[in-house]
């Protein structure tokens, strides 16, 4: 089984000569399972893995980033936030640690680690109850809203707020600044996969923007770690071993 992960993040090493080296090795034909099982998730509920660009953001008055310590893994990113915030932008750090990044926001919510899929549901909560969703662009765009609306019944500010060691307002005001801003811009990034909830957590924090219509325009959607594609690997000559996996053989 193939098992690789980051890196140097480069576009050769991330995204090709990990899998052609365990392609000669033999391994067999599947994505490297290390961290990608939760954005799997992510691939099932809305058929895609790819953010906006990151320069866009700095065009956005409002920008909620989950699990991740910009300042010191995505300077690219964190230079273009900036920018938005000198021109009025709000910066809200969700993360269970004070990082340098939360520093610089405007706020920082503390949340306790593995609940973020848990504040989603709050904040859809009351972006549904408050109505502060875009009716027309959820009949057009999207499937299953009726589900999740029975889904977020359950999770009032109160609730959430237990889960996630937060204050009530808390959830309250984050949904409420998300849901009257536009456009704005939710960013994950891989802090927020890393528990057993990870794959709830990346399926349910892109529901806010499909709620809210913020993906309908290219300023306004989730922003998260893009992966460089994969370039294309001759396939080799494959046998089938006894478990029924597909394996290749080195040539």
């Amino acid at each position: 089984m193939p098992y690789s992960y980051a890196g140097t993040m480069g576009v050769l090493q991330y995204g090709s000569m990990d899998r052609r080296f365990f392609h000669r090795l033999g391994a067999s034909l599947l994505d490297a399972p290390s961290a990608r099982l939760p954005q799997g998730g992510m691939g099932r509920d809305h058929r895609r893995d790819a953010g906006h660009r990151c320069r866009a953001v700095r065009e956005q008055p409002a920008d909620p980033d989950l699990g991740s310590n910009a300042i010191v893994s995505n300077l690219h990113f964190w230079t273009r936030a900036q920018e938005a915030k000198r021109r009025g932008a709000r910066l809200v750090a969700i993360d269970p640690y004070r990082s340098q990044t939360a520093d610089k926001c405007h706020q920082h919510i503390a949340l306790m680690p593995g609940t973020d899929a848990a504040l989603a549901l709050g904040m859809m909560h009351v972006l549904i109850g408050e109505d502060l969703v875009d009716r027309d662009y959820i009949a057009r765009h999207t499937t299953g809203f009726a589900a999740l609306r029975d889904r977020v019944a359950e999770f009032p500010p109160e609730r959430v707020a237990r889960i996630c060691g937060i204050a009530p307002e808390s959830v309250v005001d984050l949904a409420r600044a998300y849901g009257t801003t536009k456009p704005a811009a939710i960013r994950l990034n891989y802090g927020m996969q890393r528990h057993a909830g990870g794959g709830n957590a990346v399926r349910a924090s892109p529901a806010c923007p499909r709620s809210s219509a913020h993906g309908a325009t290219p300023r306004a959607a989730r922003c998260s770690r893009r992966r460089a594609p994969t370039p294309s690997i001759p396939r080799r000559s494959s046998a089938r071993t006894s478990s029924g996996a597909r394996r290749g053989r080195s040539t």
